[in-house]
């Protein structure tokens, strides 16, 4: 109830008219930045809660060593989602992890947030002999171990964590304009189809010419670079965005196959007993004959292997979009290369897997980051929807042209725009049908629902894949339409649904137990003379 005449209609346009009259405003489009920014190597659980703090606090302590200040303490505010999820995100470790533990003293501001996004955080460096403030730093963690920097005037004002505003993130400004000419996924087929290219080689032109020429690699020999299987040369290889997706793939795939070894529960929290389920499923399937039900476990599984490893917090994960969704993308990639290497000897060289899964990582990339900027990666932001459901649509574009460049049956051949249509296509239809997920872990961590979405994403990512490769369509909605959708449902989203750990699952799972519920009906005693008979007889 309202203690003034103004209406929330009124408020929310008083608040909207102060957003774009301040010098952070911008469009809801930010700049396609760098896959670089979009595929990171680093420690979960959260990309957002996690990474984005702890890359925060490395810059607020490079900042304060410049002044070399003595007798410092340091003030780090959490607001809004950040303080709410971040016990179970492991927010304060990784904080704590850059600052230290003495002289350091976190706030935890749960109920109220900033205007700009959900994800703030405040740091304050203090004079602890006159007391007065020597440094401050506002940011925001916007997802996918993002930063965008906010002023210390932004926390002047606080607003409820459980209210809608209607304001878009702030942005950087210093970001390079990469890809200048597209702003979402159709550019991209126009650019594609009048420069006669498929996806992956606008993504290693647009990255790789800006560092060639900054190099100084003469113009006629660029073109060698812009492939997957370019050149190794010592001073410029090193520098090339496939290089960098190289060690992307390198890490998913270690990451998969250290997960499939692993038995025990998840380690990083205690206060849920969780099991790992990824290795119990690899090893079923490898008993099963070719079908479609092995293939379905081994995705399963390798989805589940590196969520599982991110939920432990115990090896580097690579944002793909996020921490939390981190095992749709490399579920997929490992399927494939496992399918490729009982026909590896066909080919000369052997790193032409390797190469293949650097191009779909370019491909997959383009629609991870049509979607950062145009709506958003963060489950605090939008939900659930745009952590899995834009990892199970990168997926599903790097695992329809996987298919179309290794896996294709009977003579089946594309033409350029069949196979731009079939990826956007496939990436449409699973955002499509990720439309409205909530984002809601129990007890903060990135553990339940988390882990099993990684994995039923990835099932669903193939089979959209598979479906597209038909060519059937009904071209009544676009990509970017569908993204454009995935922003306005998260916005109209309930504060409960998006990573506060306020609503749906995060407060029903106990129902069962507050019952006296045993959910493991098989082995319970309480049914042991009951349903033992085979089904095939009723």
């Amino acid at each position: 109830m309202f203690t003034s005449s103004e209406s929330q209609k009124q408020k929310n346009e008083r608040i909207l008219a102060a957003v774009v009259s301040s010098p952070h405003y911008v469009p809801p489009h930010r700049r396609l930045d760098s896959l670089r920014t979009l595929y990171k190597i680093g420690s979960g659980p959260s990309s957002s809660h996690t990474m984005g703090p702890k890359k925060a606090a490395q810059m607020f302590k490079a900042e304060l060593e410049q002044l070399k200040c003595e007798k410092v303490k340091i003030e780090v505010t959490l607001y809004g989602s950040l303080a709410q999820t971040g016990s179970g995100h492991r927010t304060d470790y990784a904080i704590l992890q850059v600052l230290g533990t003495e002289n350091v003293e976190l706030i935890w501001e749960m109920e109220r947030r900033l205007l700009f996004h959900t994800n703030g955080l405040l740091f304050k460096a203090i004079d602890k002999s006159n007391k007065q403030v020597i440094l401050e730093k506002v940011y925001y963690s916007i997802g996918g171990g993002i930063l965008e920097y906010g002023q210390p005037a932004d926390t002047k004002t606080l607003y409820p964590t459980n209210k809608n505003l209607p304001t878009p993130a702030p942005m950087v400004y210093d970001q390079p304009a990469l890809y200048a000419p597209c702003n979402n996924f159709h550019d991209h087929v126009e650019y594609c189809l009048k420069n006669h290219m498929m996806l992956d080689k606008m993504v290693y032109i647009f990255e790789n010419r800006p560092i060639l020429k900054k190099l100084g690699v003469p113009e006629n020999l660029h073109e060698s670079f812009f492939k997957a299987d370019c050149p190794n040369k010592k001073g410029i290889s090193e520098n090339l965005i496939q290089t960098h997706l190289l060690s992307c793939w390198k890490t998913m795939k270690s990451c998969v196959e250290d997960g499939l070894n692993k038995t025990h529960l998840i380690e990083t929290s205690q206060e849920l007993e969780y099991p790992r389920t990824a290795a119990k499923l690899y090893q079923k399937a490898l008993k099963l004959k070719p079908s479609a039900r092995k293939d379905a476990l081994l995705i399963q599984s390798f989805a589940l292997a590196v969520s599982e490893q991110n939920g432990s917090a115990t090896h580097d994960v690579v944002t793909s979009p996020t921490c939390g969704a981190c095992g749709v993308l490399p579920g997929i990639l490992y399927f494939y290369y496992n399918k490729l290497n009982p026909a590896l000897k066909e080919f000369k060289n052997g790193a032409w897997a390797d190469q293949l899964m650097v191009s779909a990582l370019a491909v997959g990339g383009v629609i991870g980051n049509v979607c950062r900027a145009n709506a958003s990666i963060s489950g605090a932001e939008a939900g659930c929807q745009a952590e899995v459901g834009v990892a199970e649509a990168m997926a599903a574009a790097a695992a329809t042209y996987i298919e179309m460049k290794a896996f294709r049956i009977d003579g089946e051949k594309y033409s350029l725009r069949e196979a731009l249509q079939n990826i956007e296509w496939a990436a449409r239809n699973s955002l499509k049908n990720k439309l409205g997920l909530t984002c809601d872990p129990i007890k903060g961590l990135v553990i339940d629902p988390c882990i099993q979405r990684n994995g039923s994403s990835a099932l669903t990512a193939h089979a959209s894949a598979q479906v597209a490769l038909a060519g059937v369509f009904d071209h009544l909605t676009s990509f970017d339409s569908v993204v454009k959708t995935m922003m306005d449902t998260g916005k109209d989203m309930l504060e409960e649904y998006r990573e506060t750990g306020k609503g749906g699952l995060a407060i029903n799972y106990t129902l069962d137990a507050d019952a006296g519920r045993d959910l493991d009906y098989v082995k319970s005693e309480a049914y042991n003379q009951f349903g033992n008979d085979d089904i095939e007889d009723m």
